[in-house]
C-alpha cells in the first residue's frame, strides 16, 4: 500500500520531531521506520527529514492586470505598436 502525498508529508513531519531529539542510535531507528514506510532511499528519507521542520517564507506577489485594459498595458510596456499584444484583435486596428 502506497501512501499518497499528504499521508508521506504528515508521517514525516510527525517522525522528524522524534529524529531531531533522538540519539545517533535511535536515529538509524526512526529512518529505518520512514524507509519502510515511504519506499524512499535513506539518503532521501534522511535529507526529508532535516528539511521537514525548516520554514519556508512565502512572499507575496503583486497583483496582475487582467482584462483588455491589461492587454495595452502591457503591450505598452513591451513596445508594441499600438500597445495591444494580440495580434488577432488588432489586425483591424492596422488598416
Amino acid at each position: 500500500m502506497e501512501l499518497s502525498v499528504g499521508e508521506r508529508k504528515a508521517v514525516t513531519k510527525k517522525l522528524a520531531i522524534r529524529y531531531k531529539r533522538a540519539t545517533r542510535a535511535d536515529k538509524s531507528v526512526v529512518l529505518d521506520e520512514l524507509v519502510g514506510l515511504t519506499g524512499w532511499h535513506r539518503d532521501y528519507a534522511r535529507a526529508a527529514l532535516r528539511d521537514a521542520l525548516t520554514l519556508c517564507p512565502v512572499v507575496a506577489r503583486a497583483p496582475r492586470a487582467t482584462g483588455r485594459r491589461a492587454e495595452h498595458v502591457l503591450g505598452a510596456e513591451q513596445g508594441m505598436r499600438g500597445g495591444c499584444r494580440s495580434a488577432v484583435r488588432c489586425a483591424g486596428r492596422d488598416a
